[in-house]
């Protein structure tokens, strides 16, 4: 039998309608997933306000200003993990295989 609403078909796979979850009993998430997306919206919600802060406060120069010095940083700590990458590419579990291999087993 061919579903009525073609809205209620995902990837292939039926999502199953309202009436056949109403006795089932409601689904949990556990504290680890639960703490992991607070702490994500925490953050994403910082990262978001920050530009909206600073060009509220500050001169539009000074927010260019600090958009092209934070671009610039970006860009060469991204060089500096290109020069990682070629010179220890054996390391392959990226920035902690390179803190390690630097510093050491400190945990």
């Amino acid at each position: 039998m061919k579903p009525k609403h073609s809205w209620r078909r995902a990837s292939g796979l039926d999502l199953p309608s309202p009436s056949q979850n109403a006795g089932a009993p409601p689904k949990t998430l556990p504290l680890g997933l639960l703490t992991a997306l607070v702490i994500g919206s925490m953050l994403g919600s910082g990262i978001f306000s920050l530009p909206q802060n600073s060009a509220a406060n500050s001169a539009p120069g000074a927010v260019l200003l600090a958009w092209l010095v934070t671009g610039a940083g970006m860009l060469m700590l991204t060089l500096v993990y290109q020069t990682l990458a070629l010179r220890k590419p054996d390391l392959n579990n990226g920035i902690y295989a390179y803190s390690r291999a630097a510093a050491g087993d400190f945990i």
